[in-house]
């Protein structure tokens, strides 16, 4: 009966370890004993880590109003807000990977949460700005510089990006 116990047991805990990520503050760099919370929330310019991805949010923009996303001036209308994160994205894997806007969200302190925009034309900006538009296999090894495009409230402050692949590692953009 007591090997059995143990046997359980050690089942129970490889289960529900998991992976979860962790960011030194100070670094820049994620790290850290696995399951170790991180010291401090992320901020712009940190690294974070998951399974097969590093993610690192390098510059954050508020803009009222239009979004041009073409070289022709097509724009989109925020209903609020654009906040547009600028993010580079490396492959830890030894194999192709994805990653799509739906991988990532906002969340305020106050628990509300904004996806991705489907406003027509937001999907085009990555293009406009000479960066890898999300939905295209990334190989291994490989930096991708994207935008995320969100319409968030006015005024909306205290908002973190999630990364599904690392929700215990959010990132504080403002």
């Amino acid at each position: 009966m007591g090997v059995v116990g143990l046997v359980v047991l050690i089942a129970v805990v490889s289960f529900s370890g998991g992976s979860r990520s962790a960011v030194t503050p100070g670094t820049g760099v994620a790290g850290g004993a696995v399951g170790k919370p991180a010291a401090a929330p992320a901020k712009v310019g940190d690294t974070i880590t998951a399974p097969n991805w590093s993610l690192r949010v390098v510059k954050v923009e508020r803009i009222d109003g239009d979004l041009v996303w073409s070289q022709y001036g097509n724009k989109a209308t925020a209903v609020g807000q654009w906040l547009v994160l600028t993010v580079e994205l490396k492959n830890l894997a030894n194999q192709n990977h994805t990653l799509n806007t739906w991988d990532f969200e906002l969340r305020t302190a106050a628990g509300q949460t904004y996806k991705h925009s489907t406003e027509s034309g937001t999907s085009s900006l990555a293009e406009f700005r000479k960066q890898t538009a999300l939905g295209k296999q990334v190989p291994p090894g490989a930096t991708i510089t994207a935008s995320l495009v969100f319409d968030v409230a006015k005024g909306t402050e205290g908002v973190s990006l999630v990364f599904s692949q690392a929700k215990d590692a959010p990132i504080n953009v403002g």
